[in-house]
C-alpha cells in the first residue's frame, strides 16, 4: 500500500513538473512575443524620425531597449526586418481583399459585408488600420532596394 501511495505522489509530482515545464515555455513564448514587438515598435518609430538608410540596428536596439545580439536573435539585419513587416502588412491586404472578394460572390453588400465582418468579430480594414496604423503608414512609405509595400500590393 505504501509502494502505491509514493507511486502516486511521484506521478503528482512529475505532472507538477510537466505543468511547470509547460508554463515556462509559455512565458518565455510571451517574453519572446513582447520583444519581436518592442523591435518592430522601435523600427516604425524611427521609420517616423528619419529614413531608412540613416537607421542603424543599434539605434533599433537602443529604441526597443535590448542589446544589439537580442535584435540578431530576431532578425538578420534591417532589411529582413524591413522586408518581414512588409510582408505582414501585404498579408493582411490580401485576407482583407479575399474576404470582400468571397463577399461579392456570395453577393453580400459592401454594407453588409462590413456587418457582417464586426459582428462576426473578422479583421475588417478599419480595425487593422486601426490597430496597426502606424505599420501601414511606415510601410507604404517604406522604399528599400527600390521596394516598397506600394510596389507590392500592385502585384496582389
Amino acid at each position: 500500500m505504501h509502494n502505491n501511495l509514493h507511486d502516486d505522489n511521484v506521478n503528482d509530482s512529475c505532472c507538477k513538473c510537466v505543468a511547470v515545464y509547460y508554463l515556462g515555455e509559455t512565458m518565455k513564448n510571451l517574453q519572446s512575443q513582447r520583444t519581436d514587438k518592442m523591435i518592430r515598435d522601435a523600427f516604425i518609430a524611427l521609420l517616423k524620425q528619419k529614413d531608412f538608410k540613416n537607421i542603424t540596428v543599434t539605434q533599433i536596439a537602443q529604441k526597443a531597449m535590448i542589446n544589439r545580439q537580442t535584435f540578431y536573435c530576431y532578425y538578420s539585419d534591417k532589411y529582413d526586418l524591413a522586408d518581414q513587416l512588409t510582408e505582414k502588412a501585404l498579408g493582411m491586404f490580401e485576407e482583407l481583399i479575399e474576404q470582400r472578394w468571397q463577399s461579392i460572390h456570395d453577393r453580400i453588400s459592401l454594407v453588409d459585408f462590413l456587418k457582417i465582418s464586426q459582428k462576426d468579430q473578422q479583421p475588417l480594414f478599419g480595425q487593422i488600420i486601426s490597430e496597426e496604423r502606424d505599420l501601414f503608414l511606415t510601410m507604404l512609405n517604406l522604399q528599400v532596394n527600390n521596394q516598397s509595400l506600394c510596389k507590392k500590393c500592385s502585384k496582389v
